[in-house]
């Protein structure tokens, strides 16, 4: 016997769905916002970051930082993170980051309620001191040295560390490609204390 299967139902099913986003989308009303970083002309000029971008994440004072595999912001040297100003004033001239990353770039960035900044990313060191996929750095720009893996970090890690999200009691996670952390065995995602040291009591397991 031959077996016949109709593909309305499935039909009916994708145009219902339709039908539900579209009236969402037109009520969002997606655009560029022209009034952003208006110093960025594109197009060529060698305006903005001459770079990929990876990481946005806005501060409390709405500043910008912005993180990636970019060397520059129109000219000046910002390796890997900058910080943009409100109200579409350019550079941060007062976020300063020395040499920046080396050996890779941020993949995201988190910003903890008291200014201090988490950044995770495929990177070995910041600023010249060894950071190994993951820095916290201070409202300045400068490294927060109050802040220390306890060893070696995640292993292996030949992709970048992928996420990073500060808890309400000040934890903070963080997931990517990884299977021990100082030695430890924790597959892609961690709990550390707050000063950097891995949480032992979280534990994901396989």
């Amino acid at each position: 016997m031959i077996k016949h299967y109709s593909i309305f139902p499935a039909c009916r099913f994708w145009f219902g769905l339709v039908f539900i986003i579209m009236p969402l989308l037109a009520k969002a009303q997606l655009s560029n916002d022209n009034a952003f970083n208006t110093t960025d002309r594109g197009f060529g000029f060698g305006d903005g970051f001459n770079g990929l971008v990876s990481a946005v994440q806005l501060q409390a004072d709405g500043k910008v930082l912005v993180g990636g595999m970019f060397t520059t912001y129109s000219g000046s040297p910002r390796r890997g993170i900058a910080r943009l100003k409100g109200n579409n004033q350019g550079l941060d001239s007062l976020f300063q980051v020395g040499t920046g990353f080396g050996g890779g770039f941020p993949g995201k960035i988190a910003v903890q309620p008291d200014g201090h900044i988490l950044v995770v990313g495929s990177f070995t060191d910041y600023n010249g001191t060894p950071a190994n996929h993951i820095v916290r750095l201070n409202p300045d720009g400068s490294i927060d040295n109050s802040f220390s893996l306890g060893g070696v970090g995640p292993e292996p890690t030949s992709f970048p560390l992928v996420a990073v999200e500060v808890l309400s009691n000040g934890k903070i996670m963080v997931a990517g490609n990884f299977s021990t952390f100082n030695g430890v065995d924790r597959g892609l995602v961690v709990r550390l204390n707050s000063n950097g040291t891995l949480d032992l009591s979280f534990d994901a397991g396989s």
